[in-house]
């Protein structure tokens, strides 16, 4: 499977942003992650070739918000988790809808 990313890196003072996905590799998506999911209020996302989203921000206690949004349900699954946790989760996931069933995330409404 083909994907392409975004991220906001406070500390690096480097954002891309959505509209702007750079296609990537998983070798290169687990390393950009292990840069990036360290500093509060950074974020990485994910989208795969069925314009899925997995998107990833880190929390004030260093915990990480996974979050799948979900444009036609008006809110996103999510879950919280360690940044060892959200590597292994997108190294061994496939398919992004299929995370929302594997780990039970719960559905929270944007409205």
């Amino acid at each position: 499977m083909k994907y392409r990313v975004f991220f906001c890196d406070y500390c690096e003072d480097k954002i891309l942003e959505s509209k702007d996905a750079r296609k990537s590799s998983l070798e290169e998506i687990l390393h950009s992650m292990d840069c990036v999911l360290h500093m509060p209020r950074n974020f990485f996302g994910i989208i795969d070739e069925e314009n899925n989203t997995l998107q990833f921000m880190v929390n004030e206690d260093k915990t990480i918000l996974l979050d799948i949004p979900i444009e036609s349900k008006g809110g996103s699954y999510l879950g919280v988790y360690r940044l060892e946790d959200c590597m292994l989760i997108v190294k061994e996931a496939g398919e992004i809808p299929y995370l929302i069933e594997r780990f039970s995330l719960e559905f929270q409404s944007w409205g």
